[in-house]
């Protein structure tokens, strides 16, 4: 059982890794970079001390809770801005 919970850990962190990575080819400016890097590595250090199932599970949960909430704010600040736009019209 030890061995399956240190392979999920191990997918999850070269998940995270990946997705790090893309994220930073995509930002635009030193924030968002800054925020991206704490994010990844509070999100490594998490898995690290994780030790039970119900500790990896709780990390990955935080991990896309907290993806899902950036998604919305970015999406939001392009909504408001489209929507500026067209009242303007």
């Amino acid at each position: 059982m030890w061995l399956l919970f240190q392979k999920r850990k191990i997918v999850l962190q070269m998940h995270q890794r990946k997705i790090y990575d893309e994220e930073c080819l995509k930002i635009d400016n030193s924030e968002k970079y800054t925020l991206n890097k704490q994010l990844f590595e509070s999100i490594s250090k998490s898995l690290n001390e994780a030790e039970t199932k119900e500790e990896i599970d709780g990390v990955d949960t935080k991990y896309t809770l907290n993806k899902a909430v950036i998604w919305v704010q970015h999406n939001l600040h392009h909504l408001r801005f489209m929507l500026f736009v067209f009242i303007r019209l």
